[in-house]
């Protein structure tokens, strides 16, 4: 499920990316090509700037290399 914020922004999707349908992408995240996102994941962007402007969160390849390699205890996108 992708979903928006009020501000109206939303994730993007390519074709050629799948998100299960209990997992959730709420406000600006971006999934890159041959992504596929795990049942109940839930990926958020919430941060903003001092202007009140949010930088995406994207899922890439490398994130996937990581998950296989290490499994999911080791994926942690909190700052």
């Amino acid at each position: 499920m992708l979903r928006k914020i009020p501000s109206g922004l939303s994730s993007e999707m390519p074709a050629k990316a799948f998100i299960e349908p209990t997992a959730i992408a709420c406000s600006y995240v971006i999934i890159e090509d041959n992504i596929f996102v795990v049942t109940y994941a839930a990926i958020r962007a919430g941060e903003v700037d001092a202007n009140g402007n949010m930088e995406p969160v994207i899922i890439r390849k490398l994130v996937k290399k990581i998950f296989r390699r290490y499994g999911a205890g080791r994926l942690s996108f909190q700052h």
